[in-house]
């Protein structure tokens, strides 16, 4: 028999003589047989508390309890409504913050009218078309014949731009110098 099997068998096992096959193994196992005294001890222990609290009163509370309990006098149930303040500040707040975070910037006006540029085919009607704001060449604008504004050091003039599907320029609005101050 292992030494797992026994132990198990000697937890199991009552006061009394214990199975042969279980003697056998506790003479010649000499730390089951000190498991088995130690399991012995303990419920030696138990038996000796158990009989010292037999004997001793255990005094009757309940009484005593349900009469303090009676003599505490009820108090009115109101219903308290501190909590409607709390919670409608901190909806306000909430509802505030979300406001602010969510707030989107001020569309921008429009320039004027975009100017087709004159040599490109038009969209077809199911094409799909982009607006982009871009740094355009002066002379670009020039030769398309779009009225431009004055040019920055580099010649180039912020503008915003269709552009076809298929990549080529389709019109062009010249953006003023206030809204470009706002995107740069």
């Amino acid at each position: 028999m292992s030494c797992q099997k026994c132990r198990a068998s000697l937890i199991d096992a009552g006061p009394g003589a214990l199975p042969p096959e279980l003697a056998g193994h506790l003479a010649k196992c000499a730390a089951c047989s000190r498991f088995w005294s130690a399991r012995q001890e303990l419920a030696a222990a138990f038996a000796s508390l158990a009989a010292e609290t037999r004997t001793t009163p255990v005094p009757d509370l309940e009484p005593k309890v349900l009469s303090a309990w009676s003599a505490v006098p009820a108090r009115p149930r109101r219903r308290a409504f501190w909590w409607a303040p709390v919670w409608s500040g901190a909806l306000a707040v909430c509802l505030a913050a979300g406001a602010i975070l969510l707030r989107q910037p001020a569309p921008q006006r429009a320039e004027g009218p975009f100017f087709r540029i004159p040599y490109v085919v038009p969209p077809a009607p199911y094409e799909r078309i982009e607006l982009v704001r871009a740094d355009v060449p002066a002379n670009v604008l020039a030769v398309a014949g779009v009225p431009a504004p004055e040019s920055g050091a580099n010649g180039m003039i912020r503008a915003d731009v269709w552009i076809g599907q298929d990549g080529r320029l389709l019109a062009v609005r010249p953006v003023s110098r206030a809204i470009r101050r706002m995107n740069q």
